[in-house]
């Protein structure tokens, strides 16, 4: 067995295209030039023609289920920040482009050397117009799979936009501005960790009930505060009226993890830099209307002990 100098997957030793890859060992491709044209017969010329045609057949084509998994992986990594693509392993059977052209280009080459051996003779000339034809019929299957892959690119990309407007349309968010009750947070961090804005827009969809309740918070830490080894910070959000007072409506909501944890490292840090907490609000019970008397919020801090690992 032959590997891959390319990915390292291993291919028969005969083969010097890559079957996982498709990447093509030029070193390895029987090649016509000036120091064999005259050494070897003109048969012999067009085997060698003809197995770098039969290897240019095996190269992987372009499909239209690698045109999806494309169009998938980049909304994938959008959704994830591009997390995904550190465990997105690239595709088996892929298309390599850059070998493809490199064995069309040692095919074309060899075609010119044993039309010069031909010299002249129609029945030679024949046989050879047969490979040539062969090797633009197959150059013309790629351009088609090339083309049928972009195309559905392009309608995958449509598609996902479309069903995206078309929640928007069926599913409109609306906006409400609620205030922060007080400048600072409530709580253990109440003199360290300051609440950016004063307005921010309470976002939810409402159809039927309420839902996907979302609110931003921007919130900026004053000083330094060091936390001990057995130390942990939870946040919270809670909404309430223009007294204070918390909604019955309402549970209390925890931000992302990647917010918190970059609360965490500015205090740490003492770093003034506004960090952007994202809330998902989930109410008690369900509700068709905004409650009228939901005007404001606060922020809760809480220090706690580490869980023991078991």
């Amino acid at each position: 067995m032959n590997k891959c100098p390319n990915c390292g997957a291993s291919s028969p030793l005969k083969s010097f295209v890559c079957d996982y890859c498709g990447y093509v060992e030029s070193k390895r491709v029987k090649q016509i030039n000036k120091n064999n044209a005259k050494q070897i017969t003109f048969d012999d010329s067009l085997n060698i023609i003809r197995d770098n045609l039969d290897a240019l057949h095996d190269i992987n084509k372009p499909t239209i289920k690698s045109g999806i998994m494309v169009v998938l992986r980049v909304i994938v990594a959008i959704h994830t920040i591009g997390i995904s693509l550190i465990f997105w392993r690239k595709p088996k059977k892929r298309f390599d482009k850059k070998s493809y052209n490199s064995l069309k280009r040692i095919i074309e080459r060899n075609i010119s050397f044993l039309k010069i051996s031909s010299k002249g003779s129609t029945d030679l000339l024949n046989r050879i117009e047969v490979v040539e034809k062969e090797l633009e019929e197959t150059d013309i299957k790629i351009e088609k799979s090339h083309k049928a892959k972009r195309i559905t690119i392009f309608l995958t990309i449509g598609a996902y936009i479309s069903l995206i407007i078309i929640n928007n349309a069926l599913n409109p968010v609306t906006e409400k501005n609620i205030y922060s009750f007080e400048e600072n947070v409530s709580g253990d961090l109440k003199d360290t960790l300051s609440i950016v804005q004063k307005v921010y827009k309470l976002r939810y969809q409402q159809k039927e009930y309420i839902k996907n309740i979302k609110l931003d918070v921007y919130v900026m830490a004053n000083s330094l505060r060091k936390f001990q080894k057995n130390e942990d910070l939870e946040i919270y959000l809670q909404l309430t009226d223009s007294l204070g007072n918390p909604s019955k409506y309402f549970s209390l909501s925890k931000p992302d993890n990647f917010g918190r944890n970059e609360v965490i490292r500015d205090l740490k840090r003492g770093k003034k830099q506004k960090t952007k907490l994202l809330f998902k609000i989930y109410e008690k019970k369900e509700l068709k209307i905004m409650p009228s008397d939901i005007t404001n919020f606060r922020i809760i801090t809480k220090i706690i002990e580490k869980a023991e690992k078991q």
